[in-house]
């Protein structure tokens, strides 16, 4: 019953433009862009969809799963904003009843449930102030561990606003 992504995000990009990285990274135009572009792209998957660690969709994305009986399910992303069944004639599509937490759908039979999903815009701000936090961060500290410092792990900064978005499922 695991979620599976059908149709990924556009471009990482989306998040945060080079321009406001180089602008963060106090770089100049054109330095490191391909290494700054491979952070941003891996910083991006790094918080994105089911398994990031926001455990949600900050860009558009649509994402499948395989229900195995009809009745209340829990969807496993928030910020869905378009849900359908597909019961074995074709994709309908179904109401979200919205709950403390998550938004449960009350499929008639097995089913295949589509969802597409994506943060609302103050959510998506966050993470890219997070993406930004991140990206500076490897940027500074390209290697786990430098002489006399340890810095693989995230700066508290980060981690404190990656709590404030992070979403877990919680199945019926």
């Amino acid at each position: 019953m695991m979620p599976v992504l059908t149709v990924p995000p556009a471009d990482p990009a989306g998040v945060v433009s080079m321009t406001q990285l180089r602008n963060h990274l106090r770089v100049n135009e054109g330095d490191d862009d391909a290494l700054i572009a491979g952070f941003l792209a891996a910083a991006v998957q790094y918080l994105d969809g089911v398994q990031g660690m926001l455990g949600r969709a900050i860009l558009q994305q649509t994402w499948v799963v395989t229900v195995a009986k009809g009745g209340l399910f829990r969807l496993p992303l928030p910020d869905v904003q378009a849900v359908t069944a597909d019961y074995g004639s074709g994709a309908v599509p179904i109401d979200m009843m919205p709950s403390l937490v998550g938004a449960d759908v009350d499929l008639s039979g097995p089913a295949l449930v589509t969802m597409t999903a994506a943060m609302g815009a103050a959510d998506r701000a966050l993470a890219a102030v997070i993406v930004q936090m991140i990206v500076g961060h490897w940027y500074d500290n390209r290697e786990a561990v430098n002489v006399g410092n340890i810095t693989s792990i995230l700066p508290l900064s980060a981690e404190a606003l990656i709590a404030r978005l992070r979403w877990r499922w919680v199945p019926r």
